[in-house]
Order: structure tokens, then C-alpha cells, then sequence
């Protein structure tokens, strides 16, 4: 089922709202493939089969309709640039909807980059920035990176970061509700390699703080990156994070995955434990289902996975063991296959994320490219795509 075609990945986030109505919300960028014109949705009130156009998170360049209170009076001089999903959709248990974001403003030729929140408290009918951004990075006019670090109610600085990510929720303890976002990030040029931070929300997403480091990129060993995690909170408490794993070994990039996990909280996080997927490309996608197909008490992890050597395959892999061991991969999509109805030889598979629809049966929007180059390739097209798997 097809849910938006255009010239350039949508990075489709989704989200299983309150109403029990499915939204896809997917950015609209220009030629580049960098900027985002707008943030759209589209609205299925029958579990995927169908899809229309729902309401605009961000109707477009200069729009500051939806910033309010300090927000605004901060970014009120600036114009809006760009601003679309960079990670996934979230339903908080209070019903609050978020969505991770890279805001992009500029002034004259200088350009300010920060990592936010679209907030919304009405099920989405509107949404609202969240009231302070977590991270910037600046750039001067030649392009040329100013600062990245988080902004403290101090105005001092952390690591910089990126929310590639759905955050997650405590639930009980004595965090019962906290929200949890994991970020990512170069350092300023010359500190170490990329690193994945966690931030905390108390007051629904409204405002984020930082947390800890879940894991902390090295110079050693072939210059190892963690970058694009992806959080699930397991039945027993635990918080597991899956984290996308660079490195370059004798002149060659590599990629695999990893996971840490973290019994208090978010506050402290276990050492990165390797696991066996290899030559991976982009963002691991996790969810955790409310049942497992093996009869377990918890229920099964679900990945999402693209196989860097043939991209056009979007894979799956299940783990019946809160995470430490997985199934053999099988294929949710693929790029080449005549079903997909691409209108070009090759292609590739692109970001997605799951959602449970009903217990043991989740819904997945995820992306297609019809072409092998993602900028300026002539007539390219770039699908969100729906597809529902049954587990149990």
C-alpha cells in the first residue's frame, strides 16, 4: 500500500493514536534531498488498508504558527529553514504525541541547527514545538561548524546530537512516566568519534534534560561510531537499546550492530555487547510486541534491518530473549520485486518504523527508492509504503 510518492525519501514515522486511527507522517523536501518544504500526514481509519491526507505538522519555510511561549520569542528573528521527521513517531502513555525533529533556522547567511520535539496533546489535530531545543550546531555562512552541544538552562555545553529515534517511557518505580530519548552525534571537530547520549522528559516532552552517555565512540580500534539508536523498555524494566555501529578498518567502512541495556533508569548503561548482524546499513529499527510467538511471558523484539551489500531489501529478525539472540533474517520488501511496482531497474530499501496495530500484528511504513542515487536523478521516485506482518 502505497502512502506517499515524491522526488525524495519521506523518513516516515508512525504512530498508533488515540482514536485507534494509524497516521504516517513524512517530510516533503526539495531537489537536495536535504531540506524539508513541509511535514505532512496521512490518516488510515481501517488499519492500513486505506490512507488519506490528514493535518500538516509544518506547513513550510518561515512558518512559526506552532512555537509558542519561549520558543517563539527565541526563533522569532530567524527564519525557518527546514524542519521535518529524523527518527519515530511516539504515543505517550498521557496520549501525547511526539515526533523527534532537526530544526533549521537561518540568519542572513549563518545557519542554526537544533534537536526538538513536535508536541502534540489533542491526538494530533495540532502541534507544538517543544518549549526549549536540545542541542544546536551552528554553521557559518561558508559552512563551516561553529558549536554543537546541548543547551543547559546554564548555556553551557554537552555533546552535540540527534534524535534518530521513538523515545520511550518508564513505567512504574520511581520514575513512573519519565520519557527517555536517545540522541547522536559528532563531536566538535578533533574530540572523539560519534557518540549516543540519553535525555529525560518529567512533564510530558514539554522540556528535556540530559541524562547520560549509553554509549561513547572511540578513536581506537578502527575509529568506532555509535549513532542511530533505537530504544524499546522490556517487560522486566530493562531499557534496551539498539545501536547502529561504524567503523573503518584498513580504509574500508563496516557496519554491524550492538546493544546495551540499563536497569536503573537510563542512568547507567551496560557495555556495548556485539551482535551478529553485519554489514548493516542505516538506523536499527526495535519494537517490542505484547506477545511472543514461542509462548514466552514477554513478548517478542522485533528488527528492522537493511543488509548494506544488497540495499534494496528491507529485512526482519525476531529475538524471543529479551534481545540477546535472533532469528535468521526474512524479508519484509524489496526493492526489485515486481510487486513494488517501481518504475526503475535496482533501487534501494529506506528508513521505516513498526507499530503494533493488535496484539501479535504490527503495521510498518517504510521507504523505497526506485533508483540507486537518492539526489537529482532524473525522474526518481521515492514511495512510503504500508505493510502489515502477523507474528503470533
Amino acid at each position: 500500500m502505497t502512502v506517499y510518492s515524491g522526488p525524495h525519501f519521506g523518513f516516515p514515522s508512525i504512530i498508533h493514536r488515540g482514536s485507534g486511527d494509524l497516521a504516517v507522517y513524512y517530510n516533503d523536501q526539495v531537489a537536495d534531498g536535504t531540506v524539508t518544504k513541509a511535514l505532512h500526514s496521512s490518516i488510515s481509519t481501517d488499519r492500513g488498508s486505506t490512507w488519506v491526507d490528514g493535518e500538516d505538522v509544518w506547513a513550510g519555510p518561515n512558518s512559526l504558527a506552532n512555537t509558542t511561549g519561549s520558543t517563539k520569542s527565541r526563533w522569532s528573528r530567524w527564519n525557518v529553514w527546514s524542519t521535518g521527521c529524523t527518527g519515530g513517531g511516539f504515543r505517550a502513555g498521557t496520549g501525547t504525541l511526539l515526533l523527534p525533529t532537526v530544526l533549521t533556522v537561518r540568519s542572513g547567511t549563518a545557519y542554526q541547527s537544533y534537536a526538538a520535539f513536535w508536541r502534540s496533546t489533542d491526538d494530533g489535530a495540532t502541534w507544538f514545538m517543544s518549549a526549549k531545543p536540545l542541542f544546536d550546531s551552528g554553521y557559518a555562512g561558508n559552512g563551516t561548524v561553529v558549536r554543537t552541544g546541548l543547551q543547559t538552562d546554564a548555556g553551557s555545553a554537552d555533546d552535540g546530537g540527534i534524535p534518530t529515534s521513538p523515545p520511550v517511557q518508564i513505567v512504574g518505580g520511581d520514575h513512573d512516566g519519565r520519557l527517555l530519548a536517545a540522541l547522536y552525534g559528532k563531536k566538535v571537530p578533533g574530540e572523539a568519534n560519534s557518540s549516543v547520549s540519553v535525555l529525560f522528559s518529567d512533564d510530558d516532552g514539554l522540556t528535556w534534560d540530559f541524562l547520560a552517555y549509553a554509549a561513547t565512540g572511540v578513536a581506537s580500534d578502527g575509529g568506532i561510531n555509535y549513532t542511530e539508536p533505537c530504544m524499546a523498555t522490556l517487560d522486566n524494566g530493562t531499557i534496551f537499546m539498539m545501536l547502529r555501529v561504524g567503523a573503518v578498518v584498513r580504509g574500508m567502512g563496516t557496519e554491524w550492530r550492538a546493544y546495551v541495556t540499563s536497569s536503573d533508569g537510563g542512568a547507567t548503561w551496560s557495555a556495548p555487547v556485539r551482535l551478529p548482524f553485519t554489514g548493516q546499513s542505516g538506523r536499527p529499527d526495535i519494537l517490542q510486541l505484547s506477545v511472543s510467538s514461542v509462548g514466552n511471558s514477554w513478548g517478542d523484539l522485533i528488527h528492522f534491518l537493511r543488509p548494506r551489500d544488497f540495499e534494496r531489501l528491507l529485512l526482519f529478525s525476531i529475538s524471543h530473549d529479551r534481545g540477546v539472540t535472533w532469528t535468521d533474517p526474512a524479508v519484509l520488501a524489496s526493492a526489485s520485486d515486481p510487486a513494488e511496482g517501481l518504475p526503475h531497474r535496482g533501487g534501494r530499501s529506506a528508513y521505516c518504523q513498526p507499530v503494533e496495530i493488535a496484539p501479535g500484528t504490527i503495521g510498518v511504513a517504510y521507504g523505497l527508492e526506485s533508483t540507486d542515487r537518492e539526489i537529482d536523478y532524473p525522474g526518481a521516485a521515492c514511495f512510503t509504503r504500508f505493510k502489515k506482518i502477523a507474528i503470533a
